[in-house]
């Protein structure tokens, strides 16, 4: 098996292209190295499409299936963005397995079984967490990402796969319970939408 890269940020921004000055900015930032990240970023900002590049890049660079857990009516509702060049014919696609899930009980069922299963997940992906709960209520945040670090942990012991976690989230920046994140994720990310000409988000 290929090794994963456990620098998010390559897979994050693997589908972009970037200005001049923000990649020479991005070659100056230190390596990281985290097998677990919560992304955090609101609507409009490209978190979807940024956990769709991610997913993408660690099943090409693996050539294994990546795991990709959302609500069926957000990610229709919001199509996220194919990494640049790459056509709808990629084969990278046939590797994304999409799981619909409507609550945040079937995270933690998914998580409970996660050591059963036989496939050998390149990564996981678990889009706009809350979308799946209500996030003031914070024993049920906790109790969920207790189970999925838990499950991911131990799929990682059975199966031999190093398998990065990506959770992404959507809460506003005033509700958003940063010290737990930080508690549970090595490392924790924030992106906002940029202003286009119209003033407009893109």
């Amino acid at each position: 098996m290929a090794p994963a890269d456990l620098n998010p940020l390559h897979g994050l921004l693997s589908g972009m292209e970037v200005e001049p000055g923000v990649g020479a900015a991005l070659e100056r930032l230190p390596d990281v190295t985290s097998v677990d990240t919560m992304l955090c970023g609101a609507t409009a900002s490209g978190r979807s499409s940024l956990a769709l590049h991610f997913a993408l890049h660690h099943a090409a660079t693996a050539n294994r299936p990546v795991m990709f857990l959302c609500r069926q009516d957000g990610l229709e509702g919001s199509m996220p963005l194919l990494p640049r060049l790459c056509a709808s014919d990629n084969p990278c696609l046939h590797l994304l397995q999409l799981k619909y899930v409507r609550s945040y009980l079937d995270i933690q069922r998914f998580a409970a079984c996660m050591h059963l299963l036989q496939t050998p997940l390149a990564a996981l992906v678990v889009e706009d967490l809350s979308s799946l709960l209500r996030i003031d209520d914070r024993n049920t945040l906790v109790r969920t990402l207790a189970m999925l670090l838990e499950g991911v942990r131990s799929y990682r012991a059975a199966s031999g796969c190093e398998c990065p976690l990506l959770v992404t989230d959507s809460t506003d920046e005033s509700r958003r319970p940063r010290y737990i994140f930080d508690r549970w994720f090595p490392l924790t990310l924030a992106i906002s939408a940029a202003a286009g000409p119209s003033g407009r988000a893109t």
